[in-house]
């Protein structure tokens, strides 16, 4: 008979990049959710003042050979994360960090095994399901924060967020001297980008356990933040339209289906508006005033002279097509209505 049988480890919350940033009241929280077929429950580092430490564990691991052991790694803070105070907090050397970027969270599973053989196997099955699932929790994290944890605008596992800093000045016999490593303090973007707090961080758990990944338009526009930061205009542009595009065509169907228009009348229509210049004007005459004024000016021009090659697109420019975009995103498919209420 099948016995459940736990399987506890960790993963990277992100395949490059620098982790993700949350409020330090997450850390050290543990959180429900499910991959495709297996729940799990999955904890985040600790905090200690102003070092990110491992997580609690379920079974303790033997510390017998330090550093020929595999748990080596989890002794070591920096492996975890690393904190980031305020810059009013930044000279008390008791402060307790506001924030962190956490790099590696653990997991706990229950797998039903009679044998070891069938253990391997449902590991196995797990943590190809834990991959999937990783990618759709990372993804609802950068829909609801705006953070880059992918690095389209550069190269794959690029660190998209600030970088440490490292400054020296000259001695008086020419030589560097007060070498210095600076970490940056949290502030505001062009792109909006903020921590994870207590309840996103529930609600993207959540929501990756009962539905995946997030929508296809939300996908878009994160992946348009990204190339934003990394200075690809014209790609962010591309990418926001793209969003705006579908989403438009979601309310749409939404508003011919409320009215139970029949299927031929619903295909000749999007047939006439076809694209996202043709689609807006529809929507504009089935739903007056629910797009913006501004919609031709800031995202369906940008786009067409994106879609034709154009370099000379503004940061600007960019930032307000996906501004524009994320709204109409936003009123086809509301996060309110995504993410569960805690």
């Amino acid at each position: 008979m099948a016995e459940d049988r736990p399987l506890e480890g960790y993963f990277r919350c992100v395949s490059g990049g620098a982790g993700i940033l949350v409020t330090a009241d997450c850390l050290g929280r543990e959180v429900e959710s499910r991959t495709a077929n297996y729940g799990l429950v999955v904890g985040l580092p600790q905090l200690d003042r102003m070092r990110v430490l491992a997580p609690r564990w379920t079974h303790t691991p033997k510390y017998e050979d330090e550093r020929e052991s595999d748990f080596y790694n989890e002794r070591d803070p920096a492996f975890w994360g690393r904190t980031v105070p305020s810059p009013e907090r930044a000279s008390d050397l008791g402060a307790v960090a506001d924030f962190a970027y956490i790099f590696r969270c653990r997991f706990y599973t229950l797998l039903p095994a009679s044998t070891d053989e069938e253990f391997d196997s449902a590991a196995r099955d797990f943590v190809n399901e834990l991959e999937d699932w990783r990618t759709h929790f990372t993804s609802w994290v950068a829909v609801v924060t705006s953070q880059d944890l992918i690095g389209l605008g550069g190269y794959a596992g690029a660190m998209t967020i600030e970088p440490s800093i490292s400054t020296w000045t000259r001695s008086a016999d020419g030589q560097r001297s007060r070498t210095e490593t600076w970490l940056p303090y949290i502030r505001s973007n062009p792109t909006g980008k903020r921590a994870l707090e207590l309840h996103d961080l529930q609600a993207c758990l959540t929501a990756t356990g009962n539905q995946g990944a997030p929508p296809a338009e939300w996908l878009f526009i994160r992946d348009a933040r990204s190339l934003l930061n990394g200075g690809q205009t014209r790609r962010a542009v591309i990418d926001a339209a793209t969003a705006a595009e579908l989403a438009i065509t979601r309310l749409i169907d939404n508003h011919l289906a409320a009215g139970n228009t029949d299927e031929i009348v619903k295909s000749a229509l999007m047939k006439s508006y076809s694209a996202l210049g043709g689609r807006a004007k529809l929507l504009r005459r089935l739903r007056p005033k629910l797009l913006s004024d501004q919609l031709d000016r800031d995202l369906v021009e940008p786009r067409n002279r994106a879609a034709h090659g154009a370099d000379s697109l503004s940061d600007e420019q960019a930032h307000k097509a996906v501004a524009m975009a994320t709204d109409i995103v936003e009123e086809a498919h509301p996060l309110a209505n995504l993410l569960p209420t805690q």
